[in-house]
C-alpha cells in the first residue's frame, strides 16, 4: 500500500473513518432500536398473557357456578388476543409498535396459538375449554420470538466488535505508516493513535455495558469518561429497563400472593381458616407479627374479637376484644380506611394493640371490607417499612378475606338455625309421644270404668230379682 501525498492519506483516512463511524452509528442505533422494540414486545406479551390469565380465572369462577359475565370477562379478552395475533400473522406487527419476523416457523407458532384460542372461545359455554393448552402455545410463541430477538442481538453485538477491531486496526495501520514514512510527524501520529485507542476502549466499554443490560444486569454502571449524549441515553435506557423489571417482579409477587391466598380462603373450618390466613399474610409480607380481629355476633354489645394471632414463627393463643372506636383498631373499623404508621409511640402496644410487648417500627391496619361493609380489621406489625405494592396487595386480600368471613358467618348462622330447628322437632316428637301414651292410658281407664259400671248394673239387677223372688 503506497500513499505519497499527505492529502491523499488524509482523504483516505477520512473516508475510512467516516465509513467506520457510520457502521458504529448503525450498530448503536440497531441496539437502541432493538431495546425499544423488545420493551414494547415485553409489554405486549405481558398484556396478552394477563388477558388470557384473567379470562382463565373468570372461566374457573364460571365453572364453579360463580357470577361471571362470559362475554365481557372471558370471550372478549380471548378474542382480543386472537385478533392481535392475527394482525402479527398477516405481517402487520409494526402497527403494534414492534417488529416480529414472520418466518414460516413463527407463523406456525402463531397459527397454533390462534387455533387454541378459537377452541377456547368455542368451548367456554360448554365448560370444556382448555386454557392451559392455550397458554402453553402462547408461551411457545413468546419464547420463539424471544430467541429470534436474542439471535439478532448476538449478530448486532458481533458487528459492534468487528467495528471496534476495524477501528483499532485501521488506526494502528495508519499510525505505523505515518511513523515509517514521515519521521517528523511521529509525535502527531502517536497522539492520534492514542486517541483512536481511547475511542476503541470507549466503544468496548459501551458494548460491554449494553451486553450486561441485555442479560438483565441493571446494577452495572457506565464509567467511560465524559458523560456525552450517548452515555446519557444508555443510562436512561438502563434505568427504564430496571424500573420495568421491578414492576414486573411486583406484579408477579402480587399475583402469586393472591392466588395462594385464594387457596387458603377455601378452608371451611372457621378457626382453621383464621389461623391459616394470619400465618400466611405475616410470612408473605415479611412481617414480624400480625392479628386478625373479627366483629362479634352479639346484637347488644358488638366488639372486635382477636380470633387469631401469629408472631415470631409461632402462634400465640391470646384472647382479646376491642371496643368499636377504641384505639387504632377501632378507628380503622369506623373509618373503613387503612392506617399505615411508621412513627409509633413506645406505649402504643400497651394501650391499643393486642399483639404483645414488642414495639414495632411500622404498623399497618387494613379493614376487612366488602361492598362497603366492614367485618373486621387485619393488623400487621414489622421492623421494616411496608412498600406501596405490598399495602395494595394486603388491601386486595383483605377484601377477599371479608367476603370469606361473611360467607363463613352466614354458614355458621344457618348451621345454628338448623340445629335449633332439629332440636325443636325432637322436642315436638317427644311431646307427641307423651300425649299418645296419655291418650292410651285414658282410653284404658275409660274401658275399665265401663266394665265396672256394667258389673254394678248386673249385680243391682240380680239383687232386685232376688228381692222380688223373696217377696
Amino acid at each position: 500500500m503506497k500513499i505519497n501525498s499527505p492529502l491523499k492519506r488524509l482523504i483516505l483516512f477520512a473516508g475510512i473513518a467516516f465509513a467506520l463511524s457510520g457502521l458504529a452509528f448503525y450498530v448503536v442505533s440497531a441496539l437502541l432500536s432493538l431495546e425499544k422494540s423488545e420493551q414494547k414486545y415485553a409489554a405486549f406479551i405481558t398484556d396478552i398473557t394477563t388477558k388470557v390469565t384473567s379470562a382463565q380465572t373468570s372461566y374457573e369462577s364460571y365453572r364453579s357456578e360463580g357470577s361471571v359475565n362470559i362475554e365481557k370477562e372471558i370471550l372478549s379478552p380471548v378474542n382480543s388476543v386472537k385478533s392481535i395475533l392475527q394482525t402479527i400473522y398477516y405481517g402487520k406487527a409494526k402497527d403494534l409498535g414492534f417488529d416480529v419476523s414472520t418466518t414460516e416457523e413463527t407463523r406456525t407458532f402463531l397459527k397454533l396459538t390462534i387455533v387454541e384460542l378459537e377452541k377456547i372461545a368455542e368451548s367456554v359455554n360448554t365448560k370444556t375449554a382448555n386454557f392451559n393448552k392455550g397458554i402453553t402455545t402462547l408461551n411457545n410463541f413468546s419464547n420463539h420470538v424471544a430467541e429470534s430477538h436474542q439471535q439478532y442481538r448476538a449478530a448486532t453485538v458481533s458487528l459492534a466488535w468487528v467495528t471496534v477491531v476495524l477501528i483499532f486496526l485501521i488506526g494502528a495501520l495508519f499510525s505505523i505508516l505515518d511513523y515509517l514514512k514521515i519521521k517528523q510527524l511521529i509525535n502527531s501520529a502517536s497522539s492520534e493513535h492514542h486517541d483512536l485507542q481511547q475511542e476503541a476502549n470507549r466503544v468496548k466499554k459501551l458494548t460491554s455495558f449494553i451486553e450486561a443490560i441485555s442479560t438483565g444486569n441493571y446494577s452495572i454502571d457506565l464509567t467511560s469518561g465524559d458523560q456525552d449524549e450517548l452515555n446519557g441515553t444508555l443510562i436512561t435506557m438502563r434505568d427504564r429497563l430496571k424500573k420495568n423489571a421491578e414492576e414486573d417482579q411486583h406484579r408477579n409477587w402480587t399475583s402469586a400472593g393472591l392466588a395462594q391466598g385464594s387457596e387458603i380462603l377455601r378452608i371451611n373450618n372457621a378457626q382453621e381458616l383464621y389461623d391459616s390466613v394470619i400465618k400466611f399474610v405475616v410470612k408473605y409480607t415479611g412481617s414480624n407479627q400480625g392479628g386478625l380481629f373479627v366483629l362479634t355476633d352479639e346484637e347488644q354489645d358488638k366488639q372486635l374479637e382477636l380470633v387469631s394471632c401469629y408472631a415470631y414463627e409461632r402462634k400465640k393463643f391470646l384472647s382479646s376484644r376491642v371496643d368499636i372506636g377504641q384505639g387504632m383498631i377501632g378507628q380503622c373499623f369506623l373509618e373503613k380506611q387503612k392506617i399505615h404508621l411508621v412513627e409509633i409511640p413506645t406505649d402504643y402496644v400497651n394501650i391499643t394493640s393486642g399483639l404483645g410487648a414488642a414495639n414495632p417500627t411500622s404498623l399497618l391496619l387494613v379493614p376487612l371490607k366488602t361492598n362497603d361493609v366492614v367485618y373486621g380489621v387485619l393488623e400487621l406489625a414489622s421492623f421494616k417499612t411496608y412498600k406501596d405494592f405490598e399495602i395494595e396487595w394486603v388491601e386486595q386480600l383483605a377484601e377477599s378475606i371479608a367476603s370469606t368471613v361473611a360467607s363463613v358467618r352466614a354458614s355458621e348462622n344457618m348451621r345454628v338455625l338448623l340445629e335449633q330447628t332439629q332440636q325443636q322437632a325432637e322436642e315436638m316428637k317427644s311431646q307427641e309421644e307423651e300425649m299418645r301414651q296419655n291418650m292410651e292410658e285414658l282410653s284404658a281407664t275409660q274401658e275399665e270404668m265401663s266394665r265396672k259400671e256394667r258389673e254394678y248394673i248386673n249385680r243391682i239387677n240380680d239383687l232386685e230379682g232376688l228381692h222380688k223372688a223373696v217377696s
